[in-house]
C-alpha cells in the first residue's frame, strides 16, 4: 500500500497531496513499537499498535498509545529532521510538531471514528 497519510483523520500535508511507499518494517516485541520506513527517509514508530489491517489497497491501524513520524524537510542535517508525536494526555490526544528541538506547533486531535493510522 501507498498513499497519503492520516493519524487519527489529521493528514499530513494536504489530503492526497504527499506520496509514501513503505519501504521496509519491523516490530520490537519487548517495547512493543512497530516501525515502518518510507522512500523518501521518513520513519513512522506506532507505540502498542492494535488492529492492523494490510491489504493490497488498504493499510490501517485502529488503534495505538502513541505515534511518532519523522522526516526531513531538507538535508540530512539535525537541524532539519521534523518530527510529529501523537500522544494521548490523560484522554486527550495531542500533536506536538518540532523541528531540531524546537516545537513548532501543538495542537488537539479530534480522534473520534479515526484509526491510528492510515496510508490513503
Amino acid at each position: 500500500m501507498r498513499g497519503s497519510l492520516r493519524f487519527w483523520g489529521d493528514w499530513f500535508g494536504r489530503p492526497m497531496d504527499n506520496y509514501h511507499i513503505p519501504t521496509n518494517a519491523g516490530y520490537d516485541e519487548r517495547q512493543q513499537v512497530l516501525t515502518i520506513c518510507f522512500n523518501g527517509g521518513e520513519r513512522c514508530m506506532i507505540y502498542s499498535p492494535k488492529g492492523i489491517v494490510n491489504e493490497p489497497k488498504h493499510f490501517h491501524i485502529q488503534s495505538a498509545r502513541k505515534i511518532v513520524w519523522e522526516w526531513n524537510y531538507s538535508g540530512r542535517t539535525p537541524e532539519a529532521l521534523y518530527r510529529r508525536v501523537y500522544d494521548w494526555e490523560n484522554l486527550d490526544l495531542t500533536m506536538v510538531e518540532s523541528r531540531g528541538e524546537q516545537i513548532v506547533r501543538r495542537k488537539r486531535v479530534d480522534p473520534r471514528g479515526s484509526p491510528a493510522l492510515e496510508i490513503c
